[in-house]
């Protein structure tokens, strides 16, 4: 392992995530980033320090799994200098409903009914609540087993936002967030699209969303907490950000567009160099 921080790059479902990856991916190259998606058991993070060992140029791990990973690099817990976790929030009412409609396509049986209609929102909630339940801070918390969560994994959750997160950036603000941890990081500017954006219609009665509400409590506080955290950062930033961004949104109104380092000459790549250069 270098001597810089290992990154934790905690990916939280349907939280702008595939966008994210595909940038971090080229900022410090596939080759260098295990990703943990999709694995049928834990036995790639349980054995994280042999492989990272291994490697000496692995830099960071992307995927979904929950905080507390940084303990399987080694068998007493890495002084938090020598790693930081990274993370996006999402709206927990759009959040459920686009995992709800990503369900739906992976697995579309589960929601069949007796009668051979497909299950709405709301009823495929009730019937699993645990897919929907405060996941943002069940994974923050490094409490996904819980059975009903309450105020001390929030708790628990801000804890380790304030101790052990590098940056916590919100989907809603994706590229305020991308240019903040772009000096945080020390990356390069590059151009991004919006990919795998879920397309259904979003519209849902007051019903539903008063369940969604419910059931997403704590990640409704937790999301405030971590939106007025970044509001506070972009508020600090001087004029020099806001022209970086400006070229940085033109840059992306493509949302079908491959990720790319800017190379060539340009406004945009001045400016947004300008700003990830600027010593405050």
């Amino acid at each position: 392992m270098t001597n810089c921080p290992f990154s934790f790059f905690l990916h939280i479902p349907k939280t702008a995530g595939t966008t994210w990856r595909s940038i971090i991916d080229l900022q410090l190259g596939a080759e260098n980033i295990i990703t943990y998606y999709n694995q049928n058991n834990s036995s790639l993070l349980d054995n994280l320090w042999a492989m990272v060992t291994s490697k000496p140029n692995i830099l960071g791990l992307i995927g979904h799994y929950n905080f507390g990973v940084h303990n399987n690099l080694n068998r007493d817990p890495l002084p938090s200098k020598l790693y930081k976790y990274y993370t996006f929030l999402r709206n927990p009412l759009d959040l459920t409903i686009s995992a709800y409609y990503e369900r739906l396509k992976r697995y579309p049986n589960e929601f069949k009914k007796n009668n051979g209609t497909t299950m709405t929102i709301l009823e495929h909630i009730e019937c699993h609540t645990h897919f929907y339940d405060n996941i943002q801070t069940r994974m923050i918390a490094g409490t996904p087993g819980s059975n009903q969560i309450n105020q001390h994994e929030f708790n628990l959750a801000k804890k380790n936002i304030n101790n052990n997160f590098g940056f916590v950036g919100i989907s809603e603000k994706f590229d305020e967030s991308i240019l903040l941890l772009s000096k945080i990081l020390k990356w390069r500017p590059c151009r991004y699209g919006a990919l795998n954006r879920n397309l259904e219609p979003k519209v849902i009665d007051q019903i539903t969303k008063n369940h969604i509400k419910k059931i997403t409590f704590y990640d409704n506080q937790l999301y405030n907490f971590a939106s007025d955290r970044l509001e506070e950062l972009i508020e600090n930033q001087t004029e020099i950000f806001n022209i970086a961004l400006y070229e940085l949104k033109k840059l992306t109104i493509d949302s079908n567009q491959e990720t790319k380092i800017l190379t060539a000459p340009s406004s945009a790549k001045r400016q947004i160099e300008r700003y990830l250069d600027t010593i405050f």
